[in-house]
């Protein structure tokens, strides 16, 4: 069993964010309890593709936070992102697109990420 498969969260009443209920660890990065999360941010025309949720969840859960308080560079938190994806054993494929798809697409929510937190519950 992966160490992964007892993540708990709570939806927020957006429908589009949930909370963590209980804080994890991956990569040597720990994910406090409270941290918000909108899971991988994949357009909703490729969900059926790629869903928001995957075996690559909790990496994604940690590229919000990197993301979000920023302790690494982008390009840092960019790669801690694959490294995760890898120990949580993402197929490489879908890891190499979804890696690529954030260094392409990731610096605009890299500009945003010291947003209010009551963004997250509108």
């Amino acid at each position: 069993m992966s160490p992964f498969d007892r993540l708990l969260l709570k939806p927020l009443p957006n429908g589009k964010h949930w909370n963590l209920a209980q804080s994890f660890t991956l990569c040597g990065w720990t994910v406090p309890q409270g941290f918000i999360t909108d899971f991988a941010s994949i357009p909703r025309p490729l969900w059926w593709l790629l869903p928001r949720w995957g075996k690559y969840g909790p990496a994604a859960i940690l590229h919000d936070y990197l993301y979000r308080t920023a302790p690494v560079s982008r390009f840092d938190a960019d790669n801690l992102f694959a490294d995760a994806m890898d120990a949580c054993e993402v197929n490489p494929i879908t890891s190499t697109v979804i890696f690529l798809s954030v260094r392409i697409f990731g610096s605009h929510a890299w500009s945003r990420r010291r947003l209010d937190e009551r963004n997250y519950n509108a």
